[in-house]
């Protein structure tokens, strides 16, 4: 639980950093700002992907 609100807050401090980004560059192409949003978008991807493999890969192994 407690790894999840770390996980969400490191996330918010990203999308903050990214708007302060933004607003700081004026970016007005909507390319640029989707290649910054999919950033943390792939990182919870891929922190999901781990978090899924360490938890089945016991029962994968037989071990449980």
């Amino acid at each position: 639980m407690l790894q999840a609100l770390v996980w969400f807050g490191f996330f918010g401090i990203m999308l903050a950093a990214v708007l302060v980004f933004m607003a700081v560059t004026k970016m007005e192409d909507e390319k640029d700002i989707a290649v910054l949003f999919y950033i943390p978008v792939i990182f919870t991807g891929l922190w999901l992907f781990k978090e899924v493999i360490v938890f089945l890969w016991p029962y994968a192994m037989g071990v449980k």
